[in-house]
């Protein structure tokens, strides 16, 4: 009994010393934000109270001398009518800082979202980033929340948009996610065919320029 008494003891105090270790690797990580809404401006002033800045983020780190970059969501803008915005950042390896980039993704202002929690979701892999609006509704009534979902291909200088709109009230983009060349929406009130709120996730893949469904009802 008192052999089993001490290896208890043992490990408990190794499980604390274990705990204590990681609680300081996290400690030393940051102590403030690298990023705050306050390090850059628009035409319109950011960095309101209650912005949301950083709600989702997305991280595509390329070994040098490419470009690694740094997608954030603001869902919710306290400016004016909360349409959201994202903003892109990408890391300068001389100053060993992130900065604003210069091309920065269109907001969707004026496809029917405002309220619509664009940037709620975001993912960026390479020259495609993809920004989820799982509120946006096409009614402007803000009940039929069938959510939407924004892929844009970076091409020289400038973005090409390719707008997917949800079904009725099943908040696509509510998630996004994407490697190679598919992507992978959330909508977790998406009804099933037999009528049952389930959620599904839809799969598209790109197809030359085209993002085409892989199925016809989600994946999953």
């Amino acid at each position: 009994m008192t052999n089993r008494y001490s290896s208890f003891r043992c490990f408990v105090a190794l499980f604390c010393c274990l705990l204590g270790v990681a609680s300081i690797a996290v400690a030393q990580v940051v102590n403030e934000p690298i990023i705050q809404t306050q390090d850059f401006t628009t035409p319109n002033p950011e960095g309101g109270n209650y912005d949301d800045f950083g709600y989702s983020i997305s991280l595509d780190i390329q070994p040098e001398p490419a470009v690694s970059h740094l997608l954030v969501g603001v869902p919710i803008e306290s400016n004016a009518v909360p349409n959201g915005f994202v903003r892109l950042f990408h890391f300068n390896a001389i100053n060993n800082s992130w900065i604003v980039s210069a091309n920065q993704l269109p907001d969707q202002i004026s496809y029917g979202i405002a309220n619509g929690w664009y940037g709620a979701a975001v993912s960026i892999l390479g020259d495609t980033a993809v920004v989820g609006a799982p509120r946006r509704d096409p009614s402007s009534s803000g009940f039929f929340r069938d959510g939407a979902a924004f892929i844009y291909k970076l091409n020289g200088s400038s973005w090409t948009t390719t707008a997917i709109g949800g079904v009725l009230l099943e908040q696509l983009g509510t998630s996004v996610s994407q490697i190679d060349n598919y992507i992978a929406l959330g909508a977790p009130l998406y009804t099933n065919p037999s009528g049952n709120v389930s959620g599904g996730v839809y799969m598209y893949e790109r197809i030359g320029n085209d993002w085409i469904p892989a199925v016809n009802e989600p994946t999953i």
